[in-house]
């Protein structure tokens, strides 16, 4: 059982949507209830935060056998946000949260996500500069290969000539 996708953790506390989708029931603590529940059932439960002030909570409640830090949209492609994010940032920011997080509970499987980490170079840094243990690739895997492959063949195709 998961809180990915969307997860309120995504909004900033400060923006109207954020304001709305709370006064409406729509809590990030909702979220940790639905993982704490899970994890009472004996379920597998992976929690996703955004921020550290999220991470924290989601952590010390709900006590997840995973725990996703997501940095951030990622980059690159045809809708990449480019946040100005490097991949040594983000690997820093990551693992500033997972030593938060690993005081806490010390088992935690940790799982960087998002922001610079458009590359399969750019997964092997944070595997290398992390103590995480995996990552989830996302849009590097599943949208901006395939908007590489698509425009790439569109163009040859639309580089085609008649003969004279």
């Amino acid at each position: 059982v998961s809180n990915i996708g969307p997860s309120i953790s995504y909004y900033d506390k400060d923006s109207h949507i954020y304001q709305v989708l709370t006064k409406s029931g729509i809590t990030f603590e909702h979220e940790v209830a639905m993982l704490k529940l899970a994890r009472e059932m004996d379920m597998v439960s992976v929690a996703l935060a955004f921020d550290l002030e999220d991470s924290l909570q989601v952590v010390e409640e709900a006590q997840p056998d995973v725990f996703c830090f997501h940095a951030g949209t990622t980059k690159g492609g045809l809708k990449g946000f480019d946040s100005g994010e490097t991949i040594e940032e983000t690997a820093l920011r990551t693992e500033e949260v997972y030593q938060k997080v690993l005081s806490i509970k010390q088992d935690l499987i940790l799982i960087g996500h998002g922001s610079a980490m458009e590359t399969p170079e750019d997964g092997q840094y944070m595997l290398d500069h992390t103590s995480g243990h995996g990552i989830w690739t996302g849009s590097s895997t599943e949208r901006i290969p395939i908007e590489k492959a698509v425009m790439e063949t569109a163009s040859q195709f639309a580089n085609l000539s008649f003969q004279d």
